[in-house]
């Protein structure tokens, strides 16, 4: 199953979708701009979870957690 979003598509009226990064088993990530403050962003569009099991989600973003200093870290 594709993401559902779109190169040029507008997410939460801020972040303009630029490409595609790459993908695998959790789903798909984009570049997209950040028009306020004007910074490029990644942004992770999730597969759906078989049985509702996510484990291996929470394990990746305390992964990331680990790696990105807190001022640089933003859940949206």
């Amino acid at each position: 199953e594709l993401a559902m979003i779109s190169i040029g598509d507008r997410l939460d009226n801020k972040y303009v979708v630029k490409r595609r990064l790459g993908g695998g088993g959790f789903g798909e990530v984009f570049l997209a701009h950040d028009e306020i403050p004007d910074r490029q962003v990644a942004i992770k569009v999730l597969l759906r979870a078989q049985d509702g099991d996510h484990s291996n989600l929470v394990h990746e973003m305390q992964a990331l957690a680990r790696l990105c200093p807190a001022g640089y870290r933003r859940c949206c």
